[in-house]
């Protein structure tokens, strides 16, 4: 990632960063990855309830990754995501808005119901979400970006 230091504003999380990249953030509520493989995509997995201080991570992470490029693309892989805080709907769809001349698409990967319903509320304001709940179709669409932005194809 293209980041100095860690964001350290979760209680009882720990950070790592792996060797390709991805910052890792866990806590006994969830998981939050965040990769960034080429300038101008983002790619975000989450796991275990969306609490707002984890958004709040997310939110940072973002600026900071984003803040030299125009445009830019993120991939919200939420299908391990149980639950979430009205909070982090709301930071989220805030960030959204704040960079909507920034962002060229966001697409999300969702399987729980409650947070489906979340992405259509947010998408009101928003307009530029693109939800998925089949992961061939997401996972086909971050490989085409991929591809699009000169980034190597994931190995499988």
């Amino acid at each position: 990632m293209h980041s100095s230091g860690a964001v350290a504003r979760l209680p009882a999380v720990q950070h790592k960063r792996e060797s390709d990249g991805t910052d890792v953030w866990t806590s006994r509520r969830g998981e939050l990855r965040i990769r960034a493989p080429v300038k101008g995509l983002l790619i975000v997995r989450f796991s275990g309830d969306f609490t707002d201080e984890f958004a709040a991570t997310c939110t940072e992470v973002t600026l900071r990754a984003t803040a030299d490029v125009e445009k830019y693309t993120v991939f919200h892989d939420w299908e391990g995501m149980e639950t979430y805080e009205t909070a982090s709907r709301v930071r989220l769809t805030s960030l959204a808005q704040l960079h909507k001349h920034k962002l060229e698409a966001v697409h999300l990967l969702v399987r729980s119901p409650a947070v489906a319903i979340g992405v259509q509320v947010a998408n009101l304001v928003v307009k530029i979400l693109t939800p998925y709940t089949d992961r061939a179709l997401f996972e086909a669409s971050l490989s085409r970006v991929l591809v699009a932005k000169g980034a190597a194809l994931p190995r499988s």
